[in-house]
């Protein structure tokens, strides 16, 4: 227990928060030697597996544990694809020895070990879609679409950061460790809220109807993963961040529509939370 926290207390400024408790559950499975190197270059990171030693004079044998390394100056994005790329390379070995380093075996570990990762809480929307795509049929290397999707976001930590900063300051906050989103205020502390006391009415109060329009009431989180998954009847009225839009059709894991203050085009992934009436989505 002891070296779980402190491993996730390591890792908590380099992986996605939302990502940390996938990461955790992989590097717990087995024993492994986990690296970060600080040097730039091609190798974004590696797999190495246990290698076996003999020495015939001493007659000693030693056992590396398998190895994973990474580049620890990797943008958040980056590095965690990195991560699930050299991950499958330790599942392809563990379970087909003899198997090409990118061969279809690992191809298929790796589209299904990125699935878990592919939500809208772990990437931001744009990249989540190239991702979507990408993983479809992978590449073998760090080809030109993860290039393109990771791009936005900078190349390092130290370009991630400015650019977090700014978007945060304009009240957008992308999914990121723990550290970005607290050095930047998106999670403020609980207060506790001390309910006043009810007062006991004992007269009668009379009703007098207005023309208030009384909030409709929102459905809940469950509901609206439901409905965006395909039981939502088209068109419907929604609020994304605050803003009201008009679905009217859904094409592949998006629905489209229009905003209602601007009447431009606008979409939301199938995955994305967004505010639908209780009336209107399928329960």
């Amino acid at each position: 227990m002891r070296i779980e926290q402190d491993l996730y207390k390591a890792l908590s400024p380099y992986i996605i928060e939302a990502a940390l408790p996938m990461v955790m559950e992989r590097l717990s499975s087995r024993a492994i030697r986990l690296d970060f190197s600080d040097r730039s270059g091609r190798i974004l990171g590696f797999y190495r597996g246990q290698i076996h030693r003999l020495f015939k004079r001493a007659e000693k044998r030693i056992e590396n544990l398998e190895t994973i390394s990474l580049q620890i100056s990797l943008n958040p994005y980056t590095l965690l694809l990195v991560f699930i790329h050299e991950w499958a390379h330790l599942l392809t070995h563990r379970y087909y020895p003899q198997a090409q380093p990118h061969g279809k075996e690992w191809k298929r570990l790796y589209r299904q070990e990125a699935q878990g990762f592919l939500r809208p809480d772990i990437f931001p929307p744009d990249m989540l879609e190239a991702l979507t795509a990408y993983f479809t049929k992978p590449g073998a290397y760090w080809d030109d679409r993860l290039v393109a999707a990771c791009a936005p976001y900078g190349k390092d930590r130290k370009a991630f950061e400015r650019i977090y900063k700014r978007l945060a300051k304009k009240g957008t906050y992308l999914p990121a460790p723990v550290t970005y989103r607290l050095a930047y205020g998106q999670a403020a502390p609980k207060r506790k809220v001390v309910k006043p006391e009810r007062e006991v009415i004992t007269e009668p109060v009379a009703v007098v109807e207005t023309d208030v329009v009384k909030p409709r009431p929102m459905a809940s989180v469950e509901a609206l993963r439901r409905a965006a998954a395909g039981t939502l009847t088209l068109p419907v009225r929604v609020k994304v961040q605050d803003r009201w839009a008009r679905l009217d059709r859904r094409k592949d894991d998006y629905l489209t529509g229009c905003w209602e203050d601007t009447g431009k085009a606008m979409r939301v992934h199938a995955l994305a939370e967004v505010g639908v009436p209780a009336e209107g989505a399928a329960g």
